[in-house]
């Protein structure tokens, strides 16, 4: 079964792809779509407009031989429960994650909260399991896309003062010095990489 792995604005056309799923029981035969009001299409790829601004919503089906299985998916506490049963605790000790839920799982935030750093943060520690690596790359993504103004400025004190006075910490920088660090370091590469490219394009 593909995995609900999508997230959509209210009045965004989104194309639904169900041809990447699979299953145990046998070949996939056909492709028969549900959607939560009630509307069918068939086929692996179909196309969907959500203009319910009360729900944000993640649809997923698939057909074999014999069976159909769909998921609809409203706001984050179905997310959880439904990346729950697809995530939890199979195959890698329930504190950690493979890279690829870790990824999913941000993705869907970043989209359902709209880039807003802050509140994907905070989504990211809600849902549960790994919560410090969903988190960052939430905020990371969010961050690039809409910056840090969302974070409370208490907030951001509070972490600098922390760092300050940890004598376990590694780095003692605050939070706008390691991301100056971080850009900075980001414009040197950029740099270093078009000069090797001129040095190539010499010949």
């Amino acid at each position: 079964m593909a995995r609900p792995h999508f997230c959509a604005w209210t009045g965004e056309t989104v194309t639904l792809d169900g041809s990447r799923s699979w299953s145990r029981s046998g070949r996939i035969v056909r492709y028969e779509w549900t959607f939560g009001d009630g509307s069918k299409a068939s086929g692996h790829s179909v196309t969907r407009i959500y203009a319910d601004s009360e729900q944000n919503r993640i649809d997923v089906a698939q057909s074999t031989a014999g069976s159909i299985a769909t998921v609809l998916l409203m706001g984050f506490i179905e997310m959880r429960e439904k990346f729950a049963a697809i995530y939890g605790c199979t195959g890698i000790p329930y504190s950690n994650s493979f890279a690829n839920e870790v990824v999913t799982k941000a993705v869907c935030i970043f989209r359902m909260t709209h880039g807003n750093t802050w509140e994907g943060i905070k989504s990211a520690v809600n849902m549960g399991r790994d919560t410090d690596c969903l988190a960052a790359v939430t905020g990371g993504i969010s961050g690039a896309l809409t910056g840090a103004a969302s974070i409370p400025e208490a907030l951001i004190r509070q972490v600098d003062h922390a760092t300050s006075v940890n004598p376990y910490t590694c780095c003692k920088l605050t939070l706008r010095e390691t991301a100056d660090g971080l850009y900075d370091a980001f414009k040197a590469r950029i740099v270093r990489t078009e000069s090797f490219i001129a040095e190539m394009d010499i010949g």
